[in-house]
């Protein structure tokens, strides 16, 4: 009999990923009738059974690399499918990264929740809206101000020689907890549309304000009005220099759900000040799982947005910023 799903799903999940994670073994797991543990030499993830015709989800789905119709191959052969998968590969994932699994289970759980696998099996015209929606910021529309913060910070931060690679040094519109990952540091880019006397953050996950192993993190809040003459195509149009890949810039963008050429790319801010650079130390104000009863967050809680004030906080420039991290 399969198993049911039950309050104890992130702790099994959690238990299956750490120890398949190691072992590198194949397995596949039933849960509850429609979906599916598995693990093989290229994906680990979780699976649900389709109950209608798969060739409208393969189309729907062509461009969305974590979800394609699929059959699992278990040790005793084939299992009948096609299934709707989300998954890592387990030969490029950190599993010594704590944060990194409970962020990929809490997506697991998420997926095969009841209240979205019933329209996952049946719909395939918002099957992408929902998956989307539950991967965040990877595929969602953002305003192009924020987006232009992140290419600001990027030119910014290639002027000094710290970018080696769009690809890597950018993984935020990949779906990466933190906007910029530097050697010395991770960089979580925040803009808002309005100057304010009490600066202000927005914390859109419980794992945003969350530092990547023992580096440090800083947040950048950039400040714009919505009049003005900067838009992302002229920041783009800036990039001339080799130490940038434009193709890979422009591609980034395209994940942010801005294209060349749209009004998005065009439309043009005022940019009211340079940003201003808060560490995220013990001290920060933020939500973490250690706040709670066995450092873990509650039962059922899949999302937490805050806002943070920031008038008690010490701001640092780009120049103090640069410095901080060089003595790193």
């Amino acid at each position: 009999m399969p198993d049911a799903l039950d309050a104890n799903l992130k702790e099994v999940l959690t238990d299956l990923m750490m120890q398949i994670g190691q072992t590198r073994q194949k397995i596949v797991r039933q849960f509850a009738g429609d979906f599916y543990f598995f693990s093989n030499f290229t994906q680990m993830g979780v699976a649900i059974a389709f109950r209608n015709d798969a060739n409208a989800f393969v189309r729907q789905l062509k461009t969305f690399s974590l979800a394609r119709s699929a059959e699992l191959q278990t040790t005793n052969g084939l299992l009948p499918g096609p299934f709707l998968t989300l998954s890592i590969n387990p030969q490029e994932f950190d599993f010594e990264n704590s944060l990194s699994v409970g962020i990929f289970v809490d997506l697991m759980i998420r997926f095969v929740d009841a209240e979205y696998r019933e329209k996952f099996t049946t719909d395939p015209d918002i099957c992408y809206t929902i998956l989307a929606d539950l991967l965040g910021n990877t595929f969602k529309e953002t305003s192009p101000y924020a987006v232009l913060a992140e290419v600001q910070m990027l030119r910014m931060l290639n002027s000094q020689w710290l970018i080696h690679s769009v690809r890597e040094n950018w993984p935020g519109p990949d779906g990466n907890v933190h906007d910029f990952e530097l050697e010395n540091c991770s960089v979580e880019v925040k803009s808002t549309l309005h100057a304010k006397d009490r600066p202000e953050l927005v914390i859109s996950s419980q794992h945003q304000l969350q530092r990547t192993g023992d580096k440090p993190l800083y947040v950048a809040l950039f400040q714009y009005e919505n009049t003005g003459d900067l838009s992302i195509g002229e920041e783009v149009a800036r990039y001339e220099s080799p130490k940038i890949e434009y193709n890979a810039l422009v591609n980034k963008l395209k994940d942010k759900g801005i294209v060349e050429g749209s009004l998005s790319w065009q439309k043009q801010y005022h940019w009211i000040e340079n940003p201003r650079f808060y560490e995220v130390t013990d001290d920060f104000p933020r939500i973490t799982e250690d706040m709670f009863v066995n450092n873990q967050f509650p039962q059922d809680i899949t999302k937490i947005i805050y806002h943070v004030d920031l008038r008690n906080q010490r701001a640092y420039t780009f120049e103090e910023f640069l410095k901080r991290i060089s003595n790193n």
